[in-house]
């Protein structure tokens, strides 16, 4: 006679999103960078592919907890200021935002400042803008 058949496994539980702010929010297992801050606000979230990820300076990169340290000009990330051992830096991906939370204005003012930038800052700030908000 053949055993019974074991029962199937249950469902793994549905892991939350990673929160980033009220509004913005990164898969489970990311982790959330800035990419545009004045003052204490964060005006932008991105979603670095790792958990207890460093974000770096240039808001557009990040780096895995095993080696936290930026090198920005090498494009590495290292295990500390002096170790020549580095990792490729991690690309950080656009937060989720629900559609709804965008409020009309605020597109509006992205739009303008698309219109009326001369400066390298200026044309910074609206391209992350444009990349989180998808304008």
């Amino acid at each position: 006679m053949n055993p019974p058949k074991p029962s199937p496994s249950p469902p793994s539980p549905i892991r939350p999103p990673t929160v980033c702010d009220a509004y913005y929010s990164c898969p489970q297992g990311t982790t959330c960078c800035c990419l545009f801050d004045y003052g204490n606000y964060c005006f932008g979230w991105g979603c670095c592919p790792m958990e207890s990820a460093t974000c770096c300076d240039d808001h557009y990169n990040c780096c895995p907890q095993e080696y936290p340290v930026c090198d920005l000009a090498a494009g590495t990330c290292r295990l500390s200021k002096e170790s020549p051992l580095g990792v490729k830096l991690l690309k950080r991906r656009p937060a989720t935002i629900p559609n709804s939370a965008i409020p009309c204005f605020f597109v509006f003012l992205i739009r303008t400042f698309l219109a009326s930038c001369n400066s390298e800052d200026c044309m910074n700030w609206c391209l992350i803008c444009c990349w989180v908000f998808e304008v």
